[in-house]
């Protein structure tokens, strides 16, 4: 992926608030999956920009998939893939954790 497209791209953290994480996505923002189905989720998806890419990752995978899908029966283009490792690897910034709560677009 090129940093141009990364630029592009919203990077969501799937995993639970309180999972301990000491390195994570450099600007990956918060969207667990315990939030699904309240005001907050509702308000953090009604903010997301549709013709955004989404990216959603938690540490096993599982989350991530369930968030990318509900993000994509909303209209998002949305993909997952299962850890953080696999960004790391490809050489992509990370930054200590954990993520933000609070998105900025």
């Amino acid at each position: 992926m090129s940093w141009d497209r990364i630029a592009q791209t919203f990077v969501a953290d799937a995993n639970y608030a309180t999972a301990e994480r000491f390195e994570v996505i450099a600007h990956a923002q918060s969207l667990p999956l315990s939030k699904n189905g309240s005001p907050e989720w509702a308000t953090f998806v009604k903010g997301l920009n549709k013709e955004r890419p989404v990216i959603v990752h938690c540490a096993s995978g599982r989350r991530a998939k369930r968030v990318a899908e509900e993000l994509a029966q909303e209209g998002f283009h949305a993909s997952y893939f299962k850890r953080p490792d696999q960004w790391k690897a490809s050489g992509l910034p990370m930054e200590a954790g954990p993520a933000k709560m609070k998105r900025s677009e």
